[in-house]
């Protein structure tokens, strides 16, 4: 099954880049990468047809700005340097990140939606292995003596 792309995994490609070596290059595509995510959450609680309208008006030529930059300054790049290699992973993947610019009910990424089964899985982690442990649990465990 092939993973859904989404752009928090491409701004996580090109933050680690600039976090280790920063250059023009990442500083842009960060500062782009930004913008998008300012609209955004501006734009997070209206129905559906307002956002689209905003994100057809605000987000799209950011998108398009990002995109131009990865693919002109990609192909100039060593493919061996991480920056290209974080450009060519968004390029090659460009249809499902900006998938949320043609549907108003499409988040940009899925971590609202990480964020929010985070604490169940945290909470079941722990459940699962205090219940799992026999002293956690107030069962005694069985010994020779």
């Amino acid at each position: 099954m092939r993973e859904a792309a989404c752009l928090a995994q491409l701004r996580r490609k090109i933050f680690d880049v600039h976090d280790s070596q920063p250059t023009e290059l990442s500083t842009t595509a960060s500062s782009g990468i930004q913008a998008i995510y300012r609209i955004e959450e501006e734009i997070r609680g209206p129905p559906p047809a307002e956002r689209l309208v905003a994100r057809r008006t605000r987000t799209r030529p950011l998108v398009r700005a990002l995109r131009r930059q990865l693919m002109r300054q990609g192909n100039g790049l060593s493919r061996h340097a991480d920056i290209a290699k974080a450009f060519a992973y968004g390029t090659k993947r460009w249809r499902a990140f900006n998938r949320f610019l043609y549907d108003g009910q499409l988040e940009p990424d899925n971590l609202i939606a990480e964020r929010a089964i985070r604490g169940l899985r945290l909470a079941g982690a722990i459940g699962f292995s205090r219940a799992t442990s026999p002293r956690q649990s107030g069962q005694r465990s069985c010994s020779a003596s």
